[in-house]
Formats: C-alpha cells, sequence, structure tokens
C-alpha cells in the first residue's frame, strides 16, 4: 500500500518529520529507546565513543519519556548551550529507535523524498526523487572513455525529459494512449 502526504509545520528537522510518521505531528507522546540501533546510530552521527560509553551505562535497554529525556540530557551537559548538537542526535537515535520497536502500528519501511538531511535513518530504506536522484550521476566522474559517452548519453536522455515535463506542465495537452 502506498500513501502521499504533504504537511507544512513550524519545523523541518528529524524529529518533527519522525513525529508526522508517528501520527503525532505536536510530539506530545514522544518516546525514546536506548538499544543497540540507537548507539550504532548514535556512533554514525559521530559522537565521541566516550560519550556513547557512558550513554550506554546510564540508559541502555531503556525507555524514557520527553521529561527523562530531558533530566538526562541536563546530566550528560549541566550548562544548557552546550552540546547542543549532540543532545539533538541523541534525542534523534533515541526516537529513531523507539519508532521502530514500536508495534502500535506499522514501522513504514521505505520513504520517498528529496536528499534533505533530516529524512535520513528514519525509515529502513530511503528513495529518492526522480530529480533529486539525477543530482548523483552528476557526480560520476568515469575513468573509461566509453562509460563517460554512455553517461553523457543518459544525463542528455534524463534532463532533456525532465524540460519535456516542464513544458508539459506549462502547456499540457491532453491525449489517450
Amino acid at each position: 500500500m502506498y500513501y502521499t502526504a504533504y504537511f507544512t509545520t513550524p519545523r523541518k528537522d528529524r524529529l518533527t518529520v519522525l513525529d508526522i510518521l508517528r501520527g503525532d505531528p505536536d510530539g506530545e507522546s514522544r518516546s525514546y529507546y536506548f538499544n543497540e540501533e540507537a548507539f550504532g546510530m548514535m556512533a554514525e552521527f559521530r559522537l565521541s565513543k566516550k560519550l556513547i560509553d557512558r550513554l550506554r551505562d546510564l540508559i541502555s535497554g531503556k525507555t524514557l519519556d520527553e521529561s527523562q529525556m530531558q533530566e538526562l540530557l541536563e546530566t550528560i551537559y549541566p550548562t544548557p548551550d552546550k552540546g547542543k548538537n549532540n543532545r539533538t542526535r541523541i534525542m534523534e537515535a533515541g526516537a529513531i529507535a523507539a519508532y521502530h520497536q514500536q508495534t502500535d502500528f506499522p514501522v513504514i519501511p521505505i520513504l520517498l523524498t528529496d536528499d534533505a538531511p533530516q529524512f535520513k535513518r528514519l525509515t529502513y530504506e530511503q528513495a529518492l526523487c526522480w530529480v533529486h536522484d539525477g543530482r548523483n550521476y552528476k557526480k560520476l566522474h568515469p575513468v573509461v572513455p566509453v562509460h563517460r559517452e554512455k553517461l553523457e548519453e543518459f544525463l542528455g536522455m534524463y534532463w532533456n525529459y525532465y524540460r519535456k515535463l516542464l513544458e508539459s506542465k506549462e502547456t499540457p495537452t491532453f491525449r489517450r494512449g
């Protein structure tokens, strides 16, 4: 089953997108679960091993609500203006792990998005809309001449099709196939 949704929210960060996927756009019932998935994600987010080990000792296997999460962050970072990025990454890792572990509703396995960072790691797989996917082909730099030619040919067709779509948007015609 496929579903499309469009939301405008005051914030467009990873936790907000996750709240929308959870059906809780205000984040009122957000929880945080700290398992190996969460700790692995923290490592991917480049939190220090020392910090991850400390968190593992404090909260491994635990689920926290929002107030407990804020207490934990205040314990780790008593000065409010310190560790802002780390605080966010800890919350994201725990919230994503909680979302993946919950069984109240199906976890979305794949999300079709643009390439914005807030969409990464929310689902097990991420697909890019084809226009954003096309940007990745521009990053290729083949060394073999025949591969270079094939890439140029492909990119020409790819972006030509895109231009035709834009034209058809400006002057739509209705044909039956």
